[in-house]
């Protein structure tokens, strides 16, 4: 879901079936999902939405992200 934190990025919703990567969008602190190919543009996930990870998610960094939270949320939600 994109919220204030993404006021200054382009945005638009997903799309069924669309494969999406985690990114650092340019100029902000803000980390989010991206469709591949298109990783200036933020994808929002609207409530509800059910993602399948390819692999094990993992985390490049120590701190917990928003993201992070949502994935490890969506991930207990999933099973």
């Amino acid at each position: 879901m994109c919220d204030y934190s993404l006021h200054f990025v382009a945005s638009r919703p997903a799309k069924v079936g669309e494969k999406l990567v985690s990114t650092r969008f340019p100029n902000t602190s803000t980390r989010g999902f991206a469709a591949v190919g298109e990783r200036s543009v933020a994808v929002c996930l609207l409530p509800g939405t059910q993602l399948a990870f390819e692999k094990e998610v993992q985390c490049k960094t120590a701190s917990r992200s928003n993201l992070v939270d949502y994935v490890d949320q969506a991930k207990t939600e999933l099973g």
